[in-house]
């Protein structure tokens, strides 16, 4: 019996020795968290730089708003959509979820296509500031546009 209590006494006093060695380590743990705290905030705070740095292209015109109210317009009807920002307006016209859209002033440059629940799509713009997009779903999107005197995200559209 005194070897299983001799055993028994010994893990406890190893149990012991590690819940100190634990507790001398977290100590200084304490004051790490709120420079820990402020970094991850910052990092964060990153995330939309991009965003922060271009110009707001917002909804200038939307024809599915032009329709009289009464009458529920078909899917596939064309659609066409401004958004202005300075120096950039883009210009879209949407057929059945996919479309065209043309920079103003004409330029070459690069469309991002952003949606809630999928990928981006890149689409080249060519030099004369069109571009084609590729079929789009139905549900939020908006575009990133970048040309070599802007960068403009739009404001948020429901197709």
């Amino acid at each position: 019996m005194d070897g299983e209590s001799g055993a028994g006494h010994g893990d406890r006093d190893r149990d012991a020795a590690l819940l100190r060695e634990l507790a001398a380590a977290l100590r200084g743990v304490g004051d790490l968290l709120p420079a820990s705290a402020r970094r991850g905030e910052a990092s964060y705070a990153w995330r939309t730089l991009d965003a922060d740095l271009a110009d707001v292209g917002r909804l200038a015109r939307d024809s599915r708003l032009l329709a009289p109210p009464v009458v529920r317009a078909p899917h596939d009807e064309l659609r066409l959509l401004v958004f202005t920002a300075r120096p950039l307006t883009v210009e879209l016209e949407l057929v059945a979820g996919s479309g065209t859209g043309q920079f103003d002033p004409p330029g070459p440059g690069l469309v991002v296509v952003e949606t809630l629940d999928g990928p981006p799509v890149r689409v080249t713009v060519d030099d004369v500031g069109f571009f084609r997009l590729p079929p789009l779903r139905r549900g939020p999107v908006r575009l990133r546009c970048e040309t070599a005197l802007s960068r403009v995200v739009t404001d948020w559209v429901l197709l």
